[in-house]
């Protein structure tokens, strides 16, 4: 039983759960997004029943949502694509636009950081915005130290040395959230075993 924890949401779900843990921060709100090459004819998520999908690791949130993401699209369990585990968002992204899988489905960030460095594709989808990476509290601390540990978080990004070390591990300065905030994406983490059927 840690006092802070900084992870992801199928585990801050968990924890909220177990009442063992309270809100913290975040860096921001982010999705998931479905992507093909940009000569692929898929132009709609049905196009892709029972065809290969990229995802990153399944230990991870986007791998977990991936299935669900589909069911809250329409497709049934019978239609539903094969899901292949790639090394990382990038090594899935790639995999899409050279067409060795017919879709890729990744987190924002690798979307963006792809695009970034030249590479090209086509946006399918994407999900609801839902926090990513955020810290949770211990509710055995007092609401007195809670609060230090927030507010130490959310000063971060007002010195020079909390701004080098958010730029180096690529957050935006963080934010208060409610639990609410990852109730209303909860039905993307149902049933959040593995939805792997392969792996690269």
């Amino acid at each position: 039983h840690y006092d802070i924890l900084l992870t992801g949401p199928t585990f801050v779900l968990r924890a909220f759960d177990s009442g063992l843990y309270l809100p913290g921060v975040i860096p921001d709100l982010t999705t998931a997004v479905l992507i093909v090459g940009l000569s692929s004819p898929v132009q709609s998520i049905e196009q892709l029943n029972r065809k290969r999908i990229a995802v990153p690791p399944n230990k991870g949130a986007v791998a977990k949502m991936a299935s669900s993401f589909f069911r809250s699209k329409g497709v049934g369990d019978n239609d539903l694509p094969q899901f292949i585990n790639y090394a990382g968002h990038n090594a899935a992204f790639m995999a899409a636009i050279n067409e060795d899988v017919d879709a890729a489905f990744i987190a924002e960030y690798g979307y963006i950081d792809a695009i970034s460095n030249g590479d090209s594709a086509k946006e399918i989808a994407r999900t609801k915005p839902f926090p990513g990476i955020g810290m949770i509290i211990s509710s055995r601390l007092s609401t007195e130290v809670r609060e230090k540990i927030i507010s130490a978080m959310l000063r971060l990004g007002d010195n020079p040395q909390g701004a080098v070390v958010l730029k180096k591990i690529s957050f935006p300065p963080f934010r208060r959230y409610s639990i609410q905030e990852y109730e209303d994406v909860r039905n993307y983490f149902t049933n959040i075993g593995s939805t792997s059927s392969g792996k690269k």
